[in-house]
């Protein structure tokens, strides 16, 4: 038995099981853990339509050593919004970042909550933001670049 489940305008899955039961976990596994990741139907912010990016940054304390960063990109030129994913240390998955740690405007370090839990704060705009433009680098390549 086969079903295409429509994650959103861009990605269509192709479920397969052998019965009605095996179909229906296969579709909860996708609500649980693909959904959050691939169901974001357009830009958080001006609405416009977005493209799948995997970014290569070097670290600054490795030279040489290089971190992924998983991101969607708005394809609108005067937006460019961007949408960051997560990689958990355990396991091969991706989370949608939807929340910032709150840190001491004074100190700069981050804040804790009485039981010693980091402090965090939703991100507006459904978790997309400008921000990167005040932090890229010059040669940093933008969307006019890809075309």
């Amino acid at each position: 038995m086969e079903a295409l489940y429509k994650l959103n305008d861009h990605l269509t899955l192709r479920l397969e099981g052998s019965g009605t039961k095996e179909l229906f976990d296969k579709i909860d596994e996708v609500e649980r853990n693909y959904k959050p990741i691939f169901g974001v139907q357009c830009c958080g912010i001006c609405k416009g339509s977005y493209k799948f990016v995997v970014r290569l940054a070097e670290d600054s304390e490795s030279p040489g050593q290089h971190h992924k960063y998983y991101e969607l990109h708005c394809q609108n030129p005067d937006c460019q919004a961007r949408f960051n994913y997560g990689v958990l240390k355990v396991g091969d998955t991706l989370f949608p970042k939807l929340k910032d740690k709150v840190k001491d405007p004074k100190t700069g370090k981050v804040k804790k909550d009485d039981k010693g839990n980091v402090m965090r704060k939703v991100r507006p705009n459904n978790g997309w933001s400008t921000e990167w433009k005040k932090f890229a680098v010059k040669d940093e390549p933008t969307h006019e670049d890809d075309e």
